[in-house]
């Protein structure tokens, strides 16, 4: 039988496998990496990991108590249901089951669990469900950010619900999952403060820049334009495969398994093995301790923590720890280095396939 763990990370980001093209969703909505999850890569029945910071109930242990080391979970509606996909947002966290029902975590304040309503949080996973345009829709990716979820079904189509609170758009609340079309197709989007977008191989952002997360060799206010990468220093001859924007901090990933991150170090969440107040040009996470020989498969920046994933089903972390958000067992102020989950416990003898880092809290995948 299926079991669920906790942990804590941020906002959106698909797994590593094959991304799709997304083709469907609202043009104030290049918020979202719309990955399709290759199920025939995960086993039948994986397990669900979480751990960090748990105000909210965001990792569905049925209580508020912070983890400090993977967790396992899956009773009530979860019980015995083959998990697919999993997103981690601020304070709530969606996973996905292989008959593409969506199930919701967390807070609710802007009606960010989709249950048609606003206020408190549900410890306990509740499934989305809402509106005609939304029912008997299978649901294959998620993805959140803020006081948002995003749900996209296998004809490309998204929907979402929560708050409006990007500046594109006046603020406006749903309290149930939306559809919209988009007409332009793009590799992957992510978003926070500012928005990645990868387009055959190359990098455009724009929004804030305040600390160098647009990674154009430069600071600024804002962007309100798309911008490029630069690619004048290590990225030449790079091709970037992924993208994840954190809380102030980007990162990238390349074809070859490399990780480069630009924008906030100040909890080392770049992993250079520093902290400096900003990173404007990109520059490559430190790989001569834990990252030694590892080839990384899919990244995930948080608010000021980050995640990569290696070819071997490995999870390492690195940036702030100060709610147990990297999963190593203790508290730290920051972790400059890249270090390894803990797998000692729950976690022992588990192979990784998926994670996704929250606000300040973490999720991940087994098979």
């Amino acid at each position: 039988s299926q079991r669920v763990f906790t942990m804590p990370t941020l906002f959106l980001h698909p797994p590593s496998h094959s991304p799709s093209t997304a083709t469907s969703f609202h043009p104030f909505l290049l918020t979202l990496l719309f990955i399709t999850l290759i199920s025939s890569l995960l086993a039948a029945e994986p397990c669900f990991f979480g751990w960090g910071k748990n105000d909210e109930g965001e990792l569905s242990t049925g209580d508020k108590n912070h983890v400090l080391q993977p967790s396992p979970f899956g009773n009530g509606v979860l019980y015995k249901k083959n998990i697919t996909h999993i997103a981690a947002g601020v304070t709530h966290s969606v996973v996905v089951d292989s008959e593409g029902r969506a199930y919701c975590f967390g807070s609710n304040n802007f009606g960010e669990c989709g249950q048609g309503v606003t206020g408190g949080n549900y410890p306990d996973p509740r499934e989305i469900v809402s509106i005609d345009t939304f029912n008997h829709k299978k649901i294959v990716h998620a993805s959140v950010s803020k006081f948002r979820t995003y749900l996209r079904d296998e004809k490309g189509n998204v929907y979402y619900c929560g708050k409006n609170d990007f500046s594109e758009v006046s603020p406006q609340l749903y309290n149930e999952p939306m559809g919209f079309v988009f007409r332009q197709s793009i590799s992957c989007v992510s978003v926070s403060e500012h928005i990645l977008i990868l387009s055959q191989g190359q990098v455009f952002g724009f929004g804030s820049n305040s600390v160098g997360q647009l990674g154009i060799g430069k600071t600024s206010e804002n962007e309100p334009l798309p911008v490029t990468v630069n690619t004048t220093g290590i990225l030449p001859g790079k091709r970037i495969t992924q993208i994840s924007a954190g809380g102030q901090h980007s990162l990238l990933l390349s074809s070859d398994g490399q990780v480069f991150g630009f924008g906030q170090n100040r909890h080392g969440q770049l992993g250079i093995g520093l902290t400096s107040e900003k990173e404007p040009r990109p520059i490559a996470v430190n790989t001569t301790g834990v990252l030694q020989g590892k080839i990384i498969i899919q990244i995930s920046a948080g608010l000021v923590h980050s995640l990569v994933l290696s070819s071997d089903g490995q999870v390492f972390g690195f940036g702030d720890n100060t709610y147990g958000q990297l999963g190593i067992g203790r508290i730290t102020w920051s972790e400059k280095l890249p270090i390894a989950v803990n797998t000692t416990g729950a976690l022992q003898g588990k192979r990784i396939v998926q994670m996704s880092a929250g606000t300040t809290h973490s999720l991940v995948l087994s098979s």
